[in-house]
């Protein structure tokens, strides 16, 4: 039987009939290569979060290299940190050029398989379309040398709260059903939070070191479609994942259930356990580090897809300082 008889008989030249052929062909091309970005009209975003940086006990953190010695402390709320709660949309980390990049859209609104460079002074903590990601700066410095590293998540008050490091979807009350939803609607199966660490002259704030970019992956092993396993995250760059080995930390997930009986004011957290050493860096007595830290939305990840464009994220960021291998004492120099 030929197949083209039913188009002849129907007057439909074949040079059309292959046409559409092919762009059906590219469609699909484009879909099955981009599926974990939205279409520029249902950008997944996150419309508010709530954050804490907390430091361990010998270690003092501030939002200035040179603030006076009362401004420094071992908390910082996420509204003293970063001044915008301004959506977060997209976008994936390039380590090879260590900047965010966004994904470029047709004049069709579709997604055309280049990237745009970002930068913090244009795209992030501002407001209107050119907002992708936030990021807020703090410093660190301690008068004991100590290696940094992220704190477990821990529950405490029988799971009615938590402490440590884990980013959760915010429990929202629904006077309706008069129970909890999950206001992260699987945003915060997608997100990320980046370090970039840099050791500066605590005099003149100046860079003493290479900066290093470590990345934390919350709820690694749960994801929108109900599966539980881990996936890579493939870099723009051509590697399988955003970032080294050594530099990426990943953690299970962090889930609440409802309280017996349901409480307006409680839920039940169940934290994540960290899959990888949560080394982040050395900071040697009178040494200071400065800390970038970036939240965003990882559009490479598959969890991207389906993210709605009003959810709510709660994060805590504990650090926790070893000084187990510092005796204390100090070398004798040799006559």
């Amino acid at each position: 039987m030929n197949r083209w008889k039913f188009f002849e008989d129907r007057g439909i030249p074949l040079r059309t009939v292959t046409y559409v052929l092919l762009l059906i062909g590219v469609l699909a091309t484009l879909v099955s290569t981009s599926f974990a970005w939205f279409s520029i009209s249902k950008t997944p975003q996150v419309s508010d979060m709530e954050i804490y940086v907390n430091a361990p006990a010998g270690v003092q953190i501030a939002l200035s290299y040179d603030a006076p010695d009362e401004a420094w402390g071992e908390n910082i709320a996420f509204p003293d940190l970063i001044s915008t709660t301004s959506p977060l949309k997209p976008v994936t980390w390039s380590d090879a050029e260590q900047c965010f990049k966004g994904i470029r859209y047709g004049t069709d609104g579709r997604q055309t398989n280049r990237w745009r460079t970002l930068t913090d002074e244009e795209n992030a903590n501002t407001t209107g379309s050119d907002q992708y990601y936030v990021f807020g700066t703090y410093f660190m410095r301690t008068g004991t040398t100590c290696e940094l590293s992220l704190t477990e998540a821990r529950t405490m008050s029988n799971g009615e709260m938590g402490a440590g490091t884990y980013v959760i979807g915010a429990p929202q009350w629904d006077e309706l059903v008069r129970r909890h939803v999950n206001a992260g609607q699987g945003a915060e199966y997608a997100v990320r939070i980046g370090f970039l660490v840099t050791m500066i002259d605590p005099f003149t704030g100046e860079a003493a070191s290479e900066s290093s970019f470590l990345l934390y992956e919350p709820n690694a092993d749960r994801h929108i479609d109900g599966a539980e396993r881990l996936l890579s995250t493939p870099s723009v760059d051509g590697t399988e994942e955003l970032v080294p080995e050594e530099r990426h930390i990943r953690q299970t997930s962090s889930v609440w259930t409802e309280a017996d009986p349901v409480e307006r004011d409680v839920t039940v957290k169940t934290l994540g356990e960290f899959l990888d050493d949560t080394g982040l860096f050395l900071l040697k007595a009178e040494e200071m580090a400065r800390i970038d830290m970036y939240i965003w939305i990882e559009g490479q990840d598959s969890d991207c897809y389906g993210v709605p464009t009003d959810s709510i994220l709660f994060a805590n960021i504990q650090f926790d300082a070893d000084y187990t291998e510092q005796s204390g004492l100090v070398d004798i120099p040799e006559a």
